[in-house]
């Protein structure tokens, strides 16, 4: 019998997640798996981006704030089918587009320009997209690069996640 799931809700609970995640790909990639590992880290990169954006916009529960019962704000039923859309924006697994979303991408334009190292951690990780999860044929070395340049990203700039 399955448990209860428990939806991701805010921001602390999405940065765990993205931990955890994180920490799968890297037993992933040590066993072989590297597809998967490809994907895994880059989808706990995304799940930091969409953490910082429920910081940034002051957003309790990114994953549900788009609820049509859960809105603070009425909506007029004339108006409603063009609010329903409304949250789409952050719906999205783009990095350029969470970056803005999450209020980094000027920080992230500027450190690509002064910072050599950051600039190649960018250029390995911008390749990644949710449509590889459909894609085989990652290699080790690869995906272990992948996976060190998100982890230079964790930990020499936490304080832009958090």
């Amino acid at each position: 019998m399955f448990r209860q799931f428990i939806k991701l809700r805010t921001e602390a609970e999405i940065f765990d997640s993205s931990d955890k995640k994180f920490t799968v790909a890297e037993f992933l990639v040590a066993n072989g798996f590297y597809d998967d590992a490809y994907y895994l880290g880059g989808y706990a990169f995304e799940l930091r981006l969409k953490a910082k954006i429920c910081k940034t916009l002051v957003i309790p529960d990114f994953f549900d704030f788009d609820n049509l019962k859960s809105r603070k704000l009425p909506v007029s039923k004339t108006r409603r089918s063009a609010k329903d859309n409304l949250y789409k924006p952050f719906k999205v697994h783009d990095y350029e587009q969470l970056l803005i979303l999450s209020s980094l991408y000027t920080e992230f334009s500027n450190k690509i320009i002064t910072d050599l190292v950051f600039g190649a951690d960018w250029s390995v990780i911008s390749k990644w997209d949710e449509s590889l999860r459909y894609s085989t044929g990652a290699n080790k070395a690869d995906v272990e690069s992948f996976l060190q340049s998100i982890k230079n990203r964790r930990n020499g700039y936490n304080n832009i996640y958090r």
